[in-house]
């Protein structure tokens, strides 16, 4: 018989405003295969909230948070500028991403984005 123990997906959310909200929702009714490891956000009272309400770390800086958790996934619910910016750190890390919507603000962001995280593919293949 073959055990098959699934991993949850380690998850951090990134920006805590009202979108993000959905994200917890979503990530507290699939707890079976999520884990909700840390959050970050720049606002310390929105954090200090989310850190109490979820049990969870907060940080006020996404490099720190990428360099301390073991991370599989970021859902990225910033303002829409900031996203193509934060994507490519998170795939620097070897974290996968998902980003409100738009994914990015320009057609150029975006294409840097993808070549980004296919750039990221490529390398851990190697």
């Amino acid at each position: 018989m073959i055990n098959s123990v699934r991993k949850k997906i380690q998850i951090a959310v990134l920006g805590c405003g009202r979108i993000s909200q959905r994200h917890f929702d979503s990530i507290q009714k699939h707890k079976g295969d999520f884990d909700l490891i840390s959050v970050c956000d720049n606002d310390v009272e929105v954090l200090s909230r989310i850190e109490k309400n979820y049990g969870v770390k907060g940080y006020l800086d996404l490099i720190e948070m990428l360099e301390n958790e073991s991370l599989d996934l970021v859902a990225i619910c910033t303002p829409s500028g900031l996203h193509a910016k934060q994507a490519k750190l998170c795939a620097k890390y070897g974290v996968h991403v998902i980003t409100e919507k738009p994914m990015a603000t320009s057609w150029q962001d975006g294409v840097k984005m993808v070549k980004t995280v296919i750039s990221m593919v490529y390398i851990c293949l190697l």
